[in-house]
């Protein structure tokens, strides 16, 4: 499966601690429409965590796009901040 959504916001603690993922709207299967490169072509997500492959219009890897997400709220749970900044 491929979430498409995680973000902080997406993050949960249960009573002892344990991290829980939640929000699985956007999931799928990771099997794309190109049964031999198994590339996906649909744009979903939180624009902030999403990876620069969404943007190319030429498939992406459903599993590292979520690997890219991670790295993202790793970011922001160690500089309090997210990554990628836009100005009104």
């Amino acid at each position: 499966m491929c979430h498409w959504d995680i973000k902080l916001e997406n993050l949960l603690l249960d009573a002892n601690y344990n991290l829980k993922l939640s929000d699985f709207g956007f999931a799928t299967n990771i099997k794309g429409k190109e049964p031999s490169s198994n590339l996906l072509y649909t744009c979903k997500g939180t624009l902030g965590y999403m990876a620069p492959e969404f943007f190319l219009n030429q498939g992406y890897n459903g599993e590292l796009t979520d690997v890219f997400a991670l790295g993202v709220v790793l970011f922001g749970m160690l500089l309090g901040r997210p990554p990628f900044w836009w100005a009104d």
